[in-house]
């Protein structure tokens, strides 16, 4: 497992911070401005809300992503990295890892629900700015180690990050936020009321289609999924089901 803050102060180290900055966005002299561009942009949308952003020109809109990867014949292994949400180009360039583990050693939906809660402590420490003063299970660090030594100093320099979206393939997220709606059930969609049954036939791409009468709200979607199956991103703060985002190229 990589920390963040670990990621984000090795590159504020580099000449200039050129390396932290150029993370963020490229060209390196608009990172500020397009930081607060992006926060001005979704200020209107519900997650917004939930995230109390003090200084939208130091605070970083974060991306996470998850996805299965082949490694070696039928071995494969599940991936979940950040990357900056104004930032693009090659994942290389841009996507910082934050842990993998292997398809074989995982328990479902168990260690899914694990990576979600161990997200929701990074986003409450990159959101503050500063180096932990407790570890991922709320105990205070030894008194004589590093970690306790830098615990409350800022590891960019004032930056912080904050929840932007969510990003996974369609069997990502089902993984992942255990949707009961999706393409194995007949209501296919997290979103609205597509379904297999002809009343709310996905396959109708008019404007009249019925499932365009109900778009679920977040508070909805929490509610169509069964008794003890709630996503365990909900402890992710400005996490909702509204942010979680397609990516073109798994949707072509």
């Amino acid at each position: 497992m990589l920390w963040p803050w670990d990621v984000l102060a090795n590159m504020w180290d580099s000449p200039g911070h050129v390396d932290f900055f150029s993370w963020i966005h490229d060209p390196v002299g608009e990172a500020s401005h397009r930081c607060a561009e992006y926060w001005n942009r979704v200020s209107d949308l519900p997650f917004y809300k939930k995230l109390d952003i003090k200084d939208p020109n130091k605070t970083i809109p974060l991306s996470w992503h998850m996805d299965g990867v082949k490694v070696y014949k039928t071995h494969k292994v599940w991936a979940y990295s950040h990357s900056s949400a104004i930032r693009k180009g090659p994942s290389i360039d841009t996507k910082s890892l934050f842990l993998l583990f292997r398809d074989s050693d995982m328990v479902k939906p168990h260690t899914h629900d694990a990576v979600a809660k161990l997200i929701a402590y990074t986003m409450d420490v990159l959101q503050s700015g500063v180096f932990p003063y407790n570890d991922c299970e709320g105990n205070p660090f030894p008194p004589t180690s590093k970690q306790a030594q830098r615990a409350g100093s800022y590891f960019a320099g004032g930056w912080c990050a904050a929840f932007a979206c969510f990003k996974a393939d369609l069997e990502g997220r089902v993984l992942a936020h255990k949707l009961a709606r999706n393409w194995a059930s007949d209501s296919i969609c997290e979103h609205c009321l597509a379904s297999k049954l002809p009343e709310f036939s996905y396959g109708d791409f008019t404007d009249a289609a019925a499932y365009w009468e109900c778009m679920f709200t977040h508070d909805q979607f929490l509610m169509l999924n069964p008794p003890g199956r709630t996503s365990e991103w909900v402890n992710v703060r400005g996490w909702d089901i509204t942010r979680n985002l397609d990516e073109p190229c798994h949707c072509f």
